[in-house]
């Protein structure tokens, strides 16, 4: 009879699976499962094998990129008085400091008429105005060289040689020596600031500087 047949061998299986399976259930991780000791004693990753370090260009102490000096520098940091006093000029005590263009022409004015004398004997004990000459100082200090001068004024097409040298006032109190007058309307001039070398430039343009006066001179 179908009731009394034995099961087969793969229903046996079956049914062995199932009995497991309600018994105790299948284990749903590794740690139930029984892995838990293999993962702990699964070895690290390999650690990454050691590279070159990569160094940055060290600058060199008290410089920037492009070499200029930083506020750590030494030199940079010296006080501002020390930088002054290395950098200043040693000037004698007796050495006139202060520009004056009229003064200038004047002791180039003295050379010429052969009546050398010095800044300071022609200035001493006169009220000087900001410690410079104006042009009636200029006429006082004159007689001192026995060189007789007055003001003029003057157009420069007036100007001829027979007057020469003078002083011409020209704009910004600035002044020159007048010392020749040349065909061609070229003028020959000193300018106090240079020394006592002469130069030409062309009558149209010192025209252009000249202020309208003129200090003639005699000895």
């Amino acid at each position: 009879n179908d009731a009394t047949r034995s099961p087969s061998p793969a229903s046996r299986a079956g049914a062995g699976a199932g009995a497991g399976a309600a018994a105790g259930g299948e284990p749903d991780s590794a740690e139930e499962r029984g892995d838990g000791d293999l993962l702990a004693a699964a070895p690290a990753d390999p650690e990454p094998a050691n590279e070159p370090t990569k160094t940055e260009p060290q600058l060199e102490a008290g410089t920037t990129l492009d070499g200029m000096p930083t506020a750590d520098d030494p030199v940079a940091a010296v006080d501002g008085d020390e930088m002054e006093d290395e950098g200043t000029w040693s000037v004698a005590a007796n050495a006139r400091s202060v520009d004056d263009p009229l003064l200038g022409c004047l002791t180039i004015l003295c050379t010429l008429l052969d009546r050398p004398f010095s800044s300071d004997a022609l200035t001493a004990g006169l009220p000087m105005i900001d410690g410079q000459m104006t042009p009636e100082l200029f006429v006082r200090a004159s007689e001192r060289a026995g060189i007789s001068a007055r003001l003029v004024r003057r157009r420069i097409n007036g100007l001829n040689r027979i007057g020469l040298p003078c002083v011409m006032l020209l704009n910004g109190k600035r002044a020159c020596v007048l010392t020749d007058l040349h065909k061609g309307g070229i003028a020959e001039i000193i300018l106090p600031e240079m020394g006592s070398g002469s130069q030409r430039v062309p009558l149209k343009q010192l025209a252009g500087e000249y202020a309208g006066y003129v200090l003639f001179a005699r000895p």
